[in-house]
């Protein structure tokens, strides 16, 4: 028999007709009879009937097993796995009803269905393929060494910065930026963005309130500057101590920068064995991703897809 036609978010929608901890909604009128027909096998017992369509133990069962851990909990005595019962009846009794007018042929929902087969396809064919074993200690090893400064690197500031043309405009922007950054009750962030909206030239980051990045960088004031920064920029960047600090000007071949630390984020000093448990997922998602795009490239060729370049 089918059982309804929305293969996407079905959880999440059930979710939204079970009853709430501390409240238990009026339902609609559900028959309810004694004697359920028997099985041989004990997961095939039906538990409710919609007309002609049945609802099995099993079925059930599936679909709480779904559910996430923490609400599976509230369904452990008899009296509340019949509340999740009826409302799993209340949301086939809709979904049959939706079939019925003919939703089922909907553009959106045919695109739902085909987003979840294809997720559930490649978690089935290719993710599942994937395992910790597969991971050696020598990837994990490999990975450690060349992504050093994801587990060693100093305490930083993220920084962004205003860039004007004009020397003394520059020193007005400052005033006004250090007393307003500094100004109770105000939000700093929220200020400096004010700024850079109104007076910055740099276009590049105009729509990230002036976002430069993280400092310091590994290497600075060895030689290395970061992409897009000067080495001026760099250096006063690198040397800010505190969240909410306003720069001095900063003069470089681009103009006159006025920076500010926006938010700061903690040193890390990670040894291989600290690091491994969050190595190994990364590297068994990106073996899957990698699965998958060999996965697909097989079915490419064998679809003998044709672009049509005219067109």
């Amino acid at each position: 028999m089918r059982t309804g036609f929305f293969p996407v978010g079905l959880a999440a929608a059930i979710a939204v007709l079970l009853p709430g901890p501390a409240c238990k909604p009026t339902r609609p009128a559900i028959t309810h009879v004694q004697g359920a027909v028997t099985s041989k096998e004990p997961d095939q017992r039906v538990v409710a009937r919609i007309g002609d369509r049945e609802i099995t133990v099993q079925e059930l069962r599936k679909r709480l097993d779904a559910m996430p851990v923490y609400v599976r909990m509230r369904y452990r005595s008899a009296e509340r796995r019949r509340e999740f019962l009826e409302s799993y009846v209340e949301f086939e009794v809709l979904a049959l009803e939706a079939q019925r007018l003919g939703y089922a042929s909907d553009p959106e929902v045919v695109g739902a269905l085909k987003s979840a087969a294809v997720e559930r396809f490649l978690k089935e064919k290719v993710d599942s393929r994937v395992h910790r074993d597969q991971i050696t200690e020598q990837m994990v090893r490999d990975w450690y060494e060349t992504h050093l400064e994801l587990y060693h690197r100093p305490a930083q500031f993220r920084v962004s910065h205003i860039l004007l043309d004009d020397p003394v405009l520059a020193g007005k922007v400052h005033f006004r930026a250090v007393k307003l950054c500094g100004q109770p009750g105000a939000d700093p962030r929220e200020e400096f963005t004010k700024l850079v909206k109104e007076y910055s030239k740099d276009k590049a980051t105009l729509n990230t309130g002036g976002d430069i990045g993280f400092f310091p960088r590994k290497g600075n004031g060895a030689g290395h500057v970061p992409s897009k920064v000067s080495a001026e920029v760099a250096d006063v960047a690198g040397k800010m101590r505190s969240i909410f600090e306003v720069s001095d000007v900063v003069k470089d071949a681009d103009g006159y920068h006025i920076l500010f630390a926006s938010s700061r984020r903690p040193s890390v000093d990670k040894s291989l064995d600290q690091a491994r448990a969050e190595i190994v997922p990364l590297l068994m998602e990106r073996k899957r991703e990698d699965q998958r795009k060999e996965f697909v490239n097989r079915l490419m060729k064998k679809a003998r897809v044709r672009i049509h370049e005219d067109a």
